[in-house]
């Protein structure tokens, strides 16, 4: 079963870089004329938060071949909004660790060079 719900519709992913075994790095993409921005917010886009975590969620289940859910959110953190006509083009970084047969622990930032959008860290529970 797929649980995947806003890649290759809201955001792309351009290159998915595996840095080592437990750390990945991709550079997404927006589709900036999605309908979520018609309403979040109309004349001045923004990506909702919440849609930053489905991102982080949906890069690495697309790189384990897994369904994943997030059950735990130990620190969320928003720097900056994502305007996407000006930043539709980004990196995502992800770092985890299987802590048993159903569980990732993940630390992940969402990021232009050294302007950060967003960090989570949190577990994921492979749900397939």
């Amino acid at each position: 079963m797929n649980r995947a719900f806003l890649i290759n519709d809201f955001f792309f992913i351009k290159n998915l870089e595996k840095v080592s075994s437990e750390f990945i790095r991709s550079e997404i993409i927006l589709n900036k004329e999605h309908i979520i921005f018609t309403g979040h917010f109309p004349n001045m886009p923004i990506v909702p938060g919440v849609c930053m975590i489905q991102m982080i969620k949906e890069v690495l289940s697309y790189y384990i071949g897994k369904d994943l859910f997030l059950t735990y959110a130990e620190s969320v953190k928003y720097h900056s909004l994502i305007n996407p006509q000006i930043d539709g083009r980004f990196n995502l970084d992800i770092e985890f660790s299987e802590q048993d047969v159903t569980n990732i622990k993940i630390k992940s930032r969402i990021f232009i060079e050294t302007k950060i959008f967003m960090k989570l860290s949190g577990t994921l529970k492979i749900i397939s």
